[in-house]
C-alpha cells in the first residue's frame, strides 16, 4: 500500500473513531441530564402529614361513591399522585390508625428502596400513559418508564412497557425488563383483604407495578358488599386522571382484582 492510500485509510480510520467518541459522549451527556419534567415534590413531616390526611379524605370520599347504585367517576390529579408517592411512610402509619383501611405504602416504599430507586414521580400524559421517573442509587441517574394503560371491553386493565429512558437517553425497553420484573418480584402478592375494605392510592400504584408486561387485570372492585364496580373506561388530560366505574354483577373473586 503506497503512504498516500496509507495517509487516506489513518485519516478516515481516526474520523470515524472520533464520531465514535463524540457518539458516546452525547450519550453520556443526554445520559447525565435529568428530564425537564422531573422534579418531585421533598415534603417535610408537616406536609407528609397533610398529604396522608388528603389521601385518607379520598379513600373515604371513593368509599362512599362505591355506595351509589348508578355508575361513578374518580378523578385523580398528578399532584395528588406525586404528593402521595413523596408520603408513602406517612400514608401508611395514618392507614393503619383507621379502622378497615389496608395499606400498600409500606411494602411499596421497601420494593423502592430494595430496588434502589427514590425521588419517584409521574407524569400523566394526554394518550393513555403515565411517565414514571425515579433517581437509580446504582447508577446516580434518573430512569423514566412509559407506561400505557388500556382497558378493553370486558374491562380489563393492560399496562404496557412502551418506552425507556436513563436521563433523556431513550433505551430499549428490553433493557430495563430484568429491573422491572425483579421491582414486581419485591413486591411479592397482593395482600388478602375482605370485601368493604378501604383502600389507599398505595394498593392501585402496586397492582400497576405488578401488571407491567402481564396477564390483564380484572378491575371489579367490591367496596360495597353489594355494589361491586368495574372500570369502564379512563382517560387522561390536563394532568388529570379520570376513571370511570359502572355497576357489575358480584362474581367469584379474581385472582387478580385491582
Amino acid at each position: 500500500m503506497s503512504k498516500k492510500k496509507k495517509s487516506k485509510v489513518k485519516l478516515i480510520s481516526l474520523v470515524v473513531l472520533l464520531i465514535l467518541l463524540g457518539s458516546l459522549g452525547v450519550a453520556f451527556l443526554l445520559a447525565s441530564m435529568p428530564p425537564e419534567e422531573y422534579n418531585p415534590f421533598l415534603l417535610d413531616d408537616a406536609g407528609q402529614e397533610l398529604a396522608a390526611n388528603r389521601c385518607a379524605t379520598q379513600v373515604l370520599a371513593l368509599a362512599s361513591e362505591f355506595e351509589k347504585v348508578e355508575p361513578i367517576q374518580h378523578v385523580i390529579t398528578e399532584k395528588d399522585m406525586n404528593q402521595y408517592l413523596a408520603s408513602l411512610v406517612q400514608i401508611a402509619i395514618f392507614a393503619q390508625g383507621e379502622k378497615g383501611m389496608a395499606t400498600e405504602s409500606p411494602r411499596v416504599a421497601q420494593a423502592m428502596e430494595k430496588a434502589g430507586i427514590r425521588g419517584p414521580m409521574v407524569k400523566f400524559r394526554d394518550d393513555g400513559t403515565i411517565t414514571f421517573m425515579a433517581q437509580s442509587d446504582s447508577t446516580r441517574k434518573i430512569i423514566s418508564l412509559d407506561l400505557h394503560l388500556r382497558v378493553n371491553d370486558k374491562r380489563e386493565l393492560f399496562v404496557t412497557l412502551t418506552g425507556a429512558r436513563i436521563g433523556r437517553l431513550p433505551l430499549p425497553v428490553g433493557l430495563l425488563t430484568g429491573a422491572v420484573k425483579a421491582l414486581q418480584g419485591t413486591l411479592g402478592k397482593p395482600a388478602e383483604r375482605a370485601a368493604g375494605d378501604k383502600i389507599d392510592a398505595s394498593e392501585v400504584v402496586s397492582t400497576l407495578i405488578r401488571a407491567i408486561d402481564d396477564e390483564p387485570l380484572d378491575t371489579t372492585i367490591t367496596l360495597s358488599r353489594k355494589k361491586p364496580k368495574a372500570l369502564d373506561r379512563l382517560e387522561m388530560r390536563d394532568g388529570t386522571l379520570t376513571l370511570y366505574f359502572v355497576p357489575v354483577k358480584a362474581e367469584k373473586k379474581s385472582e387478580k382484582p385491582l
